[in-house]
């Protein structure tokens, strides 16, 4: 014990933080805030000594050294969110295609997000988007579009007692090479053999809740139906197909 203590000795995090707010009561017009992370951490233990059956590595790394400057503002009680990222990692660590432990002595990605919440009458959308990029898809290949979206009504029955929420969800993002993963070691690593994306993740759901009883009724992968059945997070080893869920939670007072 008292090795893998000592081995991280000289490991350091940072986090600063400003937020400026302006409340026009008894609504929130604007907050803006701004944090600034860094942080230096040795390489994990077993990413630079292992020896199996299989794998048997030797490696000398670097400190990583992760800084990360992010920026959001937000209008009209969270209505409306705008943030953005910038992250530049020295020294970075990666597993490649061939399943090895490498060193990228500097890799940077930047990220912008905007988030929305539109509610009339009983219609209500929340939609999502992200924009990203870095300095090397080939070391982390990410999807450059992702979107989500939520579409539901919301209306109560019985007095006001029995809230209902019926609605949809739908997630795509374009085309990346996802991680392929190794059962041997455990971790997840490169690979170019497939990549994926434009592919619908639809889930249908219902929610009841009346006092303390709560009922959710949801159906995943509702592209399945339609025969969109190529749905993929990591190499080999496809989603659940479609199916009917349903949960029941009852909360008792203590």
């Amino acid at each position: 014990m008292r090795f893998f203590i000592n081995y991280f000795i000289g490991d350091n995090k940072q986090n600063n933080s400003l937020t400026i707010a302006l409340n026009s009561r008894p609504h929130k017009i604007v907050d803006f805030m701004v944090k600034y992370y860094f942080s230096k951490q040795k390489p994990d233990f077993f990413q630079q000594y292992i020896n199996t059956a299989m794998y048997n590595w030797d490696n000398i790394f670097k400190p990583e050294l992760t800084s990360t400057l992010d920026a959001e503002i937000q209008l009209f009680d969270s209505k409306l969110e705008f943030m953005g990222r910038y992250s530049s990692i020295k020294n970075y660590i990666y597993i490649d295609n061939n399943r090895e432990f490498n060193q990228y002595s500097n890799f940077n990605s930047i990220a912008f997000s905007a988030k929305a919440q539109l509610s009339l009458w009983i219609f209500n959308i929340e939609e999502k988007l992200l924009l990203q990029t870095n300095s090397n898809p080939e070391i982390v290949s990410i999807p450059q579009i992702a979107s989500f979206t939520n579409f539901y009504f919301n209306f109560k029955f019985l007095k006001k007692r029995l809230n209902v929420h019926l609605g949809t969800q739908l997630t795509i993002h374009s085309d990346y090479y996802f991680k392929a993963y190794d059962p041997a070691i455990g971790v997840f690593y490169n690979q170019n053999e497939l990549n994926f994306g434009r592919f619908p993740f639809v889930d249908a759901y219902l929610d009841l809740k009346y006092k303390r009883i709560s009922v959710s009724i949801s159906y995943k992968q509702l592209a399945d139906v339609f025969g969109f059945r190529n749905s993929f997070t990591t190499l080999h080893y496809p989603q659940n197909t479609d199916g009917l869920h349903f949960t029941l939670a009852w909360h008792f007072y203590n």
